[in-house]
């Protein structure tokens, strides 16, 4: 399987009736550039996803489940313009079993269902700002500025509120490009804190709980503000905010957790009928509503939401690496021992969770992070009887989190404050908590990254009703995320009949998941700065930018200067008219024969537009295209071909047919990149800057790849990739004329920007430095050679020159091929390396 950012090679079936004529389609359209998007669109889609972003000194994308949700929503919003659920079965259902209630079809809704952990938040972010800007710069009044987004309980709400309280995480994020910034104007409002309209656009988020109508005598159980109350009927009149909401003139709402929403009979599905009919009532838009949750099913059938237009399921997301990697921890000859206490029960079970969590609180103790192992028990006396066992032990005394709850979610007031506190630590740095005991199985909104270990206890079966999602997702989040290099996992121990339910339910998604004895369970190795090993500290200067893109018009590109094409107008060889036969095989007798007209482009003005198009995707400024075209236009006709084109020949359906050959898309897609590329990408000036890379700086790190101690290196133990990496490190470690020298973790934070083969800037990390006193070397050890590692070695070689003259000291760069490595073993220093491989390179490009 690929990772998370990239087009997965394989997809788990899906079981959503419209997904799979979906991903086809959506594929397709992306292929062609987003045929159709308005010019807002593709701006932005060209922005999150074909150019490079930095986020705090890391690299950031998104997750290709997040790509393709936002644009399977645009897809059928702006392209299809399929707004009813009637729509989307009659295109889309290719099981033709879907049925739906005409009565009940009556605004635009979409479900995503999406893993726990693959990232719903962001995918809400990227629909608002896609919203926001075509109504606001396309004035498309089908879109909507405004958004209310509910939460199903508080914990939910704490999490959503950390992303868009003041709207932080369109700051923090990459979504709103350079030039769109200035038509931002949107600000959040919290729950029912209403205040006076001050901008374009409002970002409404609150708990549902907050809508429903209360009694005096109607006292909200303190513990569903972690799990969710059952929403119940009656209408809060909910002045402040419904008011408020009804008043703008666009709404779209985002419900989160969305599997509670949607039973006809539930207070959550009447407070958003009541909101459509105030919208239909004044004929105001009510734009969309947008349906995230992993389980999207309904309740007591189990059936999921018609309406799943984008399916990534738990599987996928293992698959993918977005969310820890689950495996099931066998304990050999386990036995349940026939006692009144829980503890002694599930001994076995608890120890070999215990013994697991060790392993993980001493791997994790170098990089300040503390693992948390969940239990979960049968009632309240098994919680206690575990809690109380754990709390015997000294790794464990007096932290422990016991969340008493019986299995109707009960909790007495007196312990509410201090839990609710409690848990909002659990993903601190302080160790407070390391052990969670619990009846209630804790479901969405309780995601605690710290989980490593689960314990189930409870014998879990169908009936019950708890999905394995629901048992998994609060241990599944990542704790160090997708690029740490780390493969984090989550391992599941318990009763076999806890054990063999989650395996069976999610085998049913197509997910194996693997099961190791407790012994054989996958190791970690710290990596971490040797305080001993200081004086092979490395530092490395950083430059400001060298290259960067400016705006310019293209009425700059100067079309008689550009090289003129070799093409010749040829009228006899393209026809419209096609013939087909067919022949005996043996005789080749004529059987039949079949003539037809071949569809030829609309006029010469469309094949241009389409050029244009796919030159600026090319060089990821495709919403200048109506600039570009003319320019484009005035080439074609005057320098394309060997002679210039007469009106005549423009109309003309042959040449229409020649103008579409792939040889003449091919060399405007040689040469134009390259004229818009000089044109918009500036080399500037570079200084020194303030900041500096140490590798005395790289925070510790987990690994499970090979690792290896080097004397010269200031790590303890050095991450290795692959055999040659290993034996150049012996080769630095051994050789006379190394001080020092750091491979470039992700840690450490190093990269270099560098204009790639689609004429973006993009940043990649080379592979080592390595300090030989009066000269220092930027090393890669790559052996595959593409179109972008040639440019990556022109920009290092380049970024050395300047990093040289800055500093005084000689920096160079050396590309170190398996090849030529393997030819020259026993070379006593680094310099004599360099001098043959350098030698290598001068013959072969002689």
């Amino acid at each position: 399987m690929r990772g998370p950012f990239e087009i997965p090679d394989s997809r788990i079936k899906t079981s959503c009736a419209l997904v799979e004529k979906l991903r086809v389609e959506v594929d397709k359209w992306r292929e062609r550039n987003y045929l159709g998007a308005s010019k807002t669109t593709l701006r932005l889609l060209h922005f999150w996803f074909n150019e490079d972003h930095m986020q705090s000194n890391h690299s950031f994308k998104y997750y290709f489940c997040q790509r393709e949700a936002i644009e399977t929503l645009i897809y059928l919003f702006e392209i299809k313009k399929v707004r009813s659920l009637g729509n989307l079965i009659k295109n889309f259902d290719i099981t033709k079993k879907l049925a739906y209630n005409p009565h009940e079809d009556l605004f635009a809704k979409y479900c995503f269902k999406m893993a726990t952990g693959s990232g719903k938040t962001k995918i809400m972010s990227l629909a608002i700002v896609w919203n926001y800007f075509n109504r606001i710069l396309e004035n498309n009044g089908n879109c909507s500025k405004n958004f209310l987004i509910i939460a199903p309980n508080i914990t939910v709400y704490e999490r959503l509120k950390t992303d868009f309280e003041s709207c932080k995480v369109f700051r923090a994020d990459p979504l709103i490009p350079e030039e769109f910034e200035s038509y931002w104007d949107m600000e959040a409002v919290l729950e029912d804190n209403i205040t006076p309209h001050s901008t374009k656009g409002r970002i409404y988020l609150t708990n549902v709980q907050k809508l429903y109508e209360r009694t005096k005598n109607d006292r909200t159980n303190p513990v569903q503000a972690i799990i969710g109350k059952q929403p119940t009927d009656g209408i809060n009149t909910f002045e402040a905010i419904y008011g408020d909401i009804s008043s703008l003139d666009e709404i779209t709402i985002i419900n989160d957790e969305a599997h509670h929403v949607w039973d006809e009979d539930l207070a959550w599905y009447k407070i958003i009928r009541r909101f459509f009919d105030e919208y239909k009532k004044l004929k105001k838009n009510f734009a969309m509503q947008l349906d995230f949750s992993a389980t999207p099913k309904r309740q007591g059938t189990g059936s999921l939401f018609e309406w799943c237009v984008v399916d990534y399921s738990l599987a996928d997301a293992i698959n993918a690496g977005v969310v820890k990697k689950p495996i099931i921890g066998e304990v050999e000859n386990a036995k349940e021992v026939p006692s009144q206490r829980a503890d002694i029960v599930y001994r076995d079970y608890i120890e070999a969770g215990i013994r697991r969590w060790a392993k993980y609180k001493t791997a994790m103790q170098k990089v300040n992070k503390h693992p948390i192992i969940f239990f979960m028990a049968n009632n309240t006396t098994e919680a206690d009887d575990i809690a109380n066992y754990l709390d015997t032990r000294s790794e464990f005394k007096g932290k422990v989190l016991l969340i008493h709850t019986n299995l109707k979610g009960e909790i007495s007031d007196k312990e509410w404050e201090k839990l609710k506190e409690d848990s909002k630590q659990l993903d601190g740095n302080n160790d407070k908590h390391r052990a969670v005991v619990s009846v209630l199985m804790l479901r969405e909104g309780w995601d605690v990254k710290g989980v490593n270990v689960v314990v189930g206890l409870r014998p879990f079966t169908s009936k019950a009703n708890i999905l394995p999602e629901q048992t998994l997702g609060r241990g599944l989040r990542l704790l160090f995320g997708p690029e740490s290099g780390f493969d984090e996992t989550v391992d599941i121990f318990g009763s076999k009949a806890f054990v063999d339910y989650i395996d069976a339910e999610l085998k049913k998604e197509g997910l194996k998941l693997e099961r190791m004895k407790e012994r054989e369970l996958p190791g970690m190795t710290n990596v971490f700065v040797d305080p001993r090993k200081a004086k092979y500290d490395i530092i490395i200067p950083i430059l400001t930018p060298k290259y960067t893109r400016i705006n310019r018009s293209f009425n700059d590109i100067n079309i008689a200067l550009l090289p003129k094409g070799a093409f010749d107008i040829d009228l006899k060889s393209y026809s419209i008219r096609k013939t087909a036969i067919g022949r005996e095989a043996l005789t080749s007798k004529l059987v039949w024969k079949d003539e037809w007209d071949q569809p030829i482009p609309e006029n010469f003005e469309a094949i241009v537009a389409y050029y244009s198009n796919i030159i600026l995707r090319e060089c990821k400024i495709p919403s200048r295209t109506h600039e570009f075209i003319p320019k484009l236009d005035e080439y074609i006709k005057t320098k394309l071909f060997t002679k210039k084109l007469t009106e005549n020949t423009i109309r003309d359906s042959r040449f229409l047919s020649q103008l579409t050959e792939r040889s003449i898309l091919t060399y405007l897609l040689t040469l134009f990149p390259r004229v818009i590329n000089g044109l918009t990408i500036r080399p500037q000036e570079v200084k020194l800057s303030k900041d500096e890379k140490k590798a005395s700086s790289i925070e510790p790190f987990l690994t499970r790849k090979m690792s290896t101690e080097f004397k010269k290196c200031i790590l303890n133990l050095v991450p290795i990739d692959n055999d040659l990496e290993e034996r150049f490190c012996e080769l630095l470690n051994s050789v006379s004329d190394v001080k020092s020298f750091i491979k470039n973790v992700p840690n450490l934070n190093f990269y270099i920007e560098f204009v790639n083969d689609k004429k973006g800037i993009s940043y990649y990390q080379p592979d080592f430095v390595v300090d030989c006193g009066k000269n220092v070397y930027l090393i890669e050890t790559k052996g595959a050679e593409t179109i972008d590692v040639v440019l990556k070695d022109k920009r290092a070689i380049e970024w050395c020159k300047d990093i040289s003259n800055l500093t005084g000291k000689k920096w160079k760069y050396v590309k170190v091929k398996q090849e030529i490595f393997d030819k020259n073993q026993g070379v006593k220093t680094l310099v004599k390396l360099v001098e043959l491989i350098e030698a290598y390179q001068a013959a072969s490009s002689y």
